[in-house]
């Protein structure tokens, strides 16, 4: 239910709050007073867009904020759990205007966009009025009421069409794949074959191109070799090192014992000398190449490079390539079992889905005439008397919610045809169509607050009477909002609130006033009797309210 509506400098408005009951809450006031601005700003805080110049003259934005308790089991929930948010009961929405136009919105003290906050908001506040586009106006909600005051639910099945239609994708994918074959197959097995007769070796390339530079340097190095080994070899390092071995163990023998360590020290570089001598004179025999052995590393080189260019790679993902096509391959020789184990899945899903929505749609036939019976009792005492309401159920193209078409008709008059809403019912009895229908579904959907705005225009006596019996009906499954200029609904409260609109220092200020028991029997007087209170008003006033409490 909606607790508390909290409003700064918006319009005529510079500040207010207003906290709501359940049951019935009905806003009164004078033409004017700024009870349409109230409705205006609580669509705004829901994600409405509002007209251009919503911010209080002189203010640098506009704010309004809302707070709404939820049952945990709330629908609204599901989608803002989705988001990231704790379900904890309480929620707040707040939403700021400035004055060049730029809006911003809070969930829980959480930026949002404007499509999320209309997301879910429309499943909190149900907006009921005269040329409501979103109300019975919008054929697309016909099916919803009907399903709700039957109690039927389509989620499994929508779910069911959600599998029909990943797993038609997925076929189409499975035939464009084998289609795609019949062209590609030729050029992708002549690929593989040539990538295969190839012998590709990882890390190929890099070993090459080290191979085809030392080629190419591979007389200067061979040079350098045979210094090094000149001077190690010929110019006797190896010779000299071991001479002074000899010299050094006689005299170690006949004078110094303590030559040990220099002994020692040469002969471990005799050994390692040895080693590098051993190494560089591998280096410089296998440092000797022909013309040939370059032209066949250069010639390979070419070969991949050529491959990777050809088929857009590069050189080290020719391997890849290589595995890629033999995966491709393998599907084309299953792709007709593929698609056949496809089509088997597809027509089981359709199958149990044509079931289904078989079973829904005689359902909704049967249902339809029951609800025309629940809302034909409720337009008599409406004034109302000879119209009548038709719930028409065609066919469609399957879908999500069945393959049934649902759609409202009415006839106004005795003896006159049916047709649409919006073509045959003026504003007046639409929102009394509406009201009929609430009444009837009440109860029997997720709660949400229902806003009313000026159902009863036009009308008086026993049909504003009968008007307020049926808000106080709804009110006890849901909490109701009505704007009313009608003393019987307005008696019916369980929230009364007066809207006034007061000039100070030439300045225009809306405020508002939840009235109490004495406050509340001025105001219907006022509104039975108009500027010029009665004495008799306010008895009828108290006959009205006292009428409620019995």
């Amino acid at each position: 239910m909606l607790k508390s509506l909290q409003i700064k400098n918006i319009l005529i408005i510079d500040q207010l709050e207003l906290n709501f009951e359940p049951g019935l809450n009905v806003l009164t006031g004078e033409t004017g007073a700024g009870k349409s601005i109230l409705l205006d700003s609580l669509g705004f805080v829901l994600g409405k867009r509002g007209q251009m110049n919503l911010v209080r003259s002189g203010a640098q934005q506009g704010e309004v904020n809302v707070e709404f308790y939820l049952e945990k089991s709330h629908r609204v929930w599901e989608t803002l759990k989705l988001a990231g948010f704790e379900i904890d009961g309480e929620l707040l929405i707040r939403r700021v205007v400035s004055s060049e136009g730029r809006k911003q919105a809070f969930v829980n003290d959480k930026r949002v966009t404007s499509d999320f906050l209309r997301s879910f908001s429309e499943g909190l506040i149900e907006f009921n009025g005269q040329n409501d586009d979103k109300g019975l106006l919008n054929r697309r909600n016909h099916q919803s009421y009907l399903d709700s005051f039957l109690g039927l639910e389509t989620i499994s099945l929508a779910k069911l069409w959600r599998s029909i239609t990943d797993k038609k994708s997925e076929l189409d994918k499975i035939r464009d794949n084998a289609l795609s074959s019949i062209v590609d197959r030729e050029f992708v097995q002549y690929s593989l074959k040539e990538l295969e007769d190839v012998a590709l070796i990882p890390q190929e390339e890099v070993h090459l191109d080290q191979r085809r530079k030392l080629m190419k340097e591979s007389e200067g190095i061979r040079e350098n070799l045979s210094k090094l080994l000149y001077n190690l070899i010929d110019e006797g390092a190896e010779k000299k090192i071991a001479n002074s071995i000899k010299g050094l163990h006689k005299l170690k023998e006949n004078f110094f014992s303590e030559l040990d360590l220099a002994v020692s020290a040469l002969e471990r570089s005799y050994n390692e000398l040895g080693e590098a001598t051993e190494i560089i004179q591998k280096l410089y025999d296998s440092s000797k190449f022909s013309l040939s052995e370059l032209e066949e590393t250069e010639d390979r080189l070419f070969l991949l490079r050529g491959l990777a260019r050809k088929h857009q790679v590069d050189v080290s993902s020719l391997i890849d390539l290589r595995e890629e096509f033999k995966v491709k391959i393998e599907s084309w020789a299953n792709s007709e079992d593929l698609v056949t184990s496809a089509e088997e899945k597809l027509n089981k899903l359709f199958d149990e889905y044509k079931r289904r929505a078989k079973i829904l749609s005689n359902k909704r036939i049967c249902g339809a005439r029951e609800l025309d019976k629940s809302v034909q009792k409720e337009l008599k005492p409406l004034n109302l008397e000879y119209a009548k309401f038709k719930t028409e159920v065609s066919s469609k193209l399957s879908g999500p919610e069945g393959n049934d078409n649902i759609s409202f008709t009415v006839s106004t008059n005795a003896g006159a045809i049916y047709g649409p809403l919006n073509q045959i019912a003026s504003g007046g009895e639409l929102s009394r169509f509406t009201l009929a229908l609430k009444v009837c579904l009440s109860g029997k959907k997720d709660k949400s607050s229902m806003v009313f705005d000026e159902i009863d225009s036009g009308v008086g006596g026993k049909t504003a009477d009968a008007i307020g019996r049926r808000l106080l009906e709804i009110s006890k499954n849901e909490q109701v909002l009505a704007v009313t200029h009608s003393p019987q609904v307005a008696a019916l409260a369980d929230l009364h609130v007066l809207v006034q609109k007061k000039v100070v220092d030439s300045e225009t200020f809306c405020s508002v006033d939840s009235l109490v028991p004495s406050k509340r029997v001025e105001e219907v007087a006022r509104m039975l009797s108009g500027s010029k209170l009665t004495d008799e008003a306010r008895e009828m006033a108290k006959v009205l309210i006292g009428d409620t409490l019995n």
